[in-house]
């Protein structure tokens, strides 16, 4: 273990944060990153680089894409294997049910 990487744990320890907590949070930030850049941002990058005719660019940008689908992929199934996911679709889960009240009421 490097020494940043040990003074990050006593820090986290010190200021009595869950370290599981962390760690859900942070691959949750990660999934829900790549996801919105592969299936929004990189798509439209792509769309602007074929009306501009730039061939380069337009398979740079879906080469990007696939890749942050991985990413994303990646980042699901060490949640996963560190039983995060629970944790990460509860939370999902929660922001559904809260957005679908706001638009009942609306």
């Amino acid at each position: 273990m490097s020494l940043f990487c040990a003074l990050i744990i006593i820090t986290i320890s010190v200021a009595g944060c869950d370290l599981e907590e962390i760690a859900a949070r942070c691959l949750e930030l990660a999934i829900e990153g790549e996801t919105y850049e592969y299936t929004t941002m990189y798509p439209e990058f792509a769309e602007a680089a074929k009306q501009d005719r730039d061939r380069e660019a337009t398979a740079e940008f879906e080469a990007q894409t696939a890749e942050l689908q991985e990413h994303a992929q990646i980042f699901r199934k060490a949640a996963h294997n560190f039983g995060l996911l629970t944790s990460i679709e509860q939370h999902h889960a929660r922001q559904y049910i809260a957005i679908r009240s706001c638009v009942r009421t609306k």
